[in-house]
């Protein structure tokens, strides 16, 4: 067991000791910083092409000043002016236009913490789908 209660953020050494007084040490392998963000759900989990609907994503450790991205293979469509109104919700607006690279499929949500780099992927996909509309 650890106490880590004060200890600053950053990258830590590990040393090893057997009861020989041997010991070995690696560099830099343990980290104490905040958490990655979790993604708990994605409303609404389907959208149309063309639209742009309102989303909320859910989950823990969002902070001010996020990136959520929606990726199909090397296409990225990054939600616009994304708001972590607490550490359990985002709201943006996502442009499924295709101008905008959107097509038909099942999509990766990633959300990025900017300031410290974290991310996390929902294991969900978000689905886009054709849009079919008539004209009469």
């Amino acid at each position: 067991m650890f106490n880590l209660y004060g200890k600053d953020a950053g990258s830590y050494n590990v040393i090893v000791t057997n009861p020989d007084g041997q010991s070995d040490t690696k560099a830099d392998i343990f980290t104490i910083g905040d958490a990655p963000p979790i993604i708990s759900g994605v409303n609404p989990s389907t959208g149309e092409l063309n639209d742009t609907p309102a989303m909320t994503i859910y989950g823990q450790n969002f902070k001010d000043g996020v990136k959520v991205s929606f990726t199909l293979g090397s296409t990225e469509i990054v939600c616009l002016n994304p708001v972590a109104p607490d550490s359990t919700r985002i709201l943006c607006n996502l442009n499924l236009k295709v101008s905008n690279g959107a097509k038909a499929g099942s999509w990766d949500v990633t959300v990025l913490n900017i300031d410290g780099q974290q991310k996390g992927t929902w294991p969900q996909k978000f689905t886009i789908t054709n849009s079919t509309s008539s004209e009469t």
